[in-house]
């Protein structure tokens, strides 16, 4: 169902920003790509995976990404999908980080799973928030 890719491309960022590690390697294919990340290129689920915990997480007290311009051209059991992303980024510091970036996605669906078979990661700029305050609400 076309609903079921839609869903995996508006899921992933909000799944790491909630850091659910099994929910996230769950959204790839064993043999996908995710080209372009914060460490370069990774291919296999296990390199992705290692990305994940030992430079996305570690690197980011928090990610707070706020995607649009989704687009998904649907092709049978293929689907090519793109969306821009603004996002703030906490450093291990405190400090208040803003990127900007397009996801290039590739979905594929096998076994009647749709999964990213490939992530390409663009990022446009990347620079601190100087002067910026940030206050915690109770949660």
């Amino acid at each position: 169902r076309d609903r079921d890719v839609t869903g995996v491309q508006t899921c992933a960022l909000p799944i790491l920003d909630k850091r659910d590690r099994d929910r996230f390697l769950s959204i790839w294919h064993p043999d996908a790509e995710w080209l372009g990340g914060p460490s370069g290129d990774c291919h296999g689920i296990g390199e992705i995976t290692r990305t994940l915990e030992e430079e996305v997480w570690p690197g980011a007290v928090e990610t707070h990404h706020w995607t649009s311009n989704l687009v998904i051209e649907m092709d049978g059991n293929h689907a090519i999908g793109l969306c821009d992303a603004d996002v703030v980024v906490i450093s291990p510091r405190g400090t208040p980080l803003m990127v900007a970036a397009t996801y290039r996605d590739a979905f594929e669906r096998r076994a009647g799973t749709w999964r990213i078979a490939r992530r390409a990661m663009e990022v446009h700029y990347t620079g601190k928030l100087t002067g910026l305050e940030l206050r915690r609400t109770a949660r």
